[in-house]
This record gives structure tokens, sequence and C-alpha cells, in this order.
């Protein structure tokens, strides 16, 4: 019959909004049972009566110990909106000064694009490879298009700076696209696939030039 009676584990009861210390200070001692999952982990599973945790949630410590939470949850998504917004403006200042190296030919890059993927390889243990001679235009182009990203750019360099910061997902499609547009018109003949390589929305206009 007790079986019948709901009962809520530390999980569901944190879930709630209980920390360590109102759980001590509000909830009567925990009915200790094995874990059915991990029976042999050694800590036994607390479980609380569900009208035990009602009854602490309706008075005034926990009531109020939400409205402190609620605040510094608060403030904590303003900080990191603010911190998203600082790593934006950075992206957005450095993207006009995207310097792409120029006066290589398409057969320079496509030697060099070929041997650095065959390099590559190589490091990872693939001694045998033989990408080198690939002829599938569509895989080469791509491999020519990350050649100049990683060699002729400081693409790699910025984010870099910029690892770590709130919102760096955001930077990294904003500075990825606006690098493959000062690619395509340093070398008109990676446009296509500068194009196909494009994580933002092909028709931003205006506003994917700044870093959509």
């Amino acid at each position: 019959m007790d079986d019948e009676v709901e009962k809520l584990t530390k999980t569901e009861v944190k879930e709630l909004g209980f920390s360590d210390r109102l759980i001590e200070a509000l909830l009567p001692e925990p009915e200790l049972r094995d874990n059915p999952r991990y029976r042999y982990a050694g800590a036994p599973m607390k479980l609380w009566l569900k009208s035990d945790v009602d009854r602490a949630m309706e008075t005034d410590e926990f009531k109020e110990h939400l409205k402190v939470r609620e605040k510094r949850s608060l403030a904590a998504r303003k900080a990191a909106e603010t911190r998203r917004a600082k790593t934006l403006a950075r992206a957005r200042e450095r993207a006009p000064l995207i310097e792409v190296i120029q006066g290589w030919s398409e057969d320079e890059i496509r030697e060099s694009a070929l041997r650095s993927h065959y390099e590559w390889e190589v490091a990872k243990g693939n001694y045998w490879d033989d990408s080198y001679r690939c002829d599938d235009e569509r895989t080469v182009s791509r491999w020519m298009v990350n050649f100049v990203r990683h060699e002729l750019t400081d693409y790699d360099h910025e984010l870099y700076e910029m690892s770590g910061r709130t919102g760096i997902g955001e930077v990294h499609r904003l500075y990825h696209d606006a690098v493959l547009r000062e690619i395509a018109k340093a070398y008109p003949f990676l446009e296509g696939e500068c194009k196909r390589q494009m994580i933002g929305p092909s028709d931003a206009g205006e506003q994917g030039e700044g870093g959509a």
C-alpha cells in the first residue's frame, strides 16, 4: 500500500527549486531505498513524500528562496547577453578588416590544397592516403577554399582570439561567411564553392554583408 503513495527522488525535488540547504531545513528525513538501476552503486536512493514536498513549497522560506533564485537567474541571463553582444560587436568590427593573401594562381591553390589535405591525412596516421589524386572537382574545390581560408587569411587566429566567449557559435557563423565572401572576391574561380560553404542565409542582403 505504501508504494502507491507518490514519492519524489532528490533529483525531482531539486527540479522543483529546492537547494541542498532547503531540503535539509524544510523536509523530513528521507526514506532510503536501494536504487533499482544502480543496485550495487553504494549510495541508496532518497525518497520524500510528495505531500511533504508540497507543504514545504508553501512556506515563506521556500517562496523567498524562489524569488532570490529568479533574480539571480535573470541577472545571469542579462550578463550573458551583454557578453554575447560584446563578442558579436568584436566580430562585426573585425569582419571589414579581413584580408586574403592574393596573387596565387588557380593551379597553385589546387596543388597546395591537395598537398595540404594529403599531409593532414598522413598526420592522422593514414600513411597510404592517395587523396592528392582526387579528380572530383566538387571535392577539390572544397579543399581549395578550405586551404585559402586556413592558410591565406587570419580566420583561425581571429576565432582563436574569440574562443570561449559567450556567443561564439553565432560569431563563428558571422565570421566564417564574411571570410568566404572575401575569398570569393579575391579568387573569383572559387566563388561557387564559397557560396556552397556559407552557413548563413544566401539572401541575407545588407545585413548578411555585416555578419549574418
